[in-house]
């Protein structure tokens, strides 16, 4: 990475998640966007609690 915004996963999540441990964006904005595509991603694997 040369410029730009990066986040790190802690704590690091297996490579057969689907999820990534990095997440990078040229600005600020970009990098919240992808890390909200990721949440989404996230949630929507997430087993569902039952009542």
């Amino acid at each position: 990475m040369t410029g730009g915004w990066v986040a790190f996963r802690v704590p690091l999540v297996s490579r057969d998640s689907g999820l990534s441990n990095v997440r990078c964006g040229a600005t600020l904005a970009e990098l919240a966007g992808n890390l909200q595509a990721e949440s989404r991603l996230d949630k929507s694997r997430s087993p569902t609690p039952s009542n």
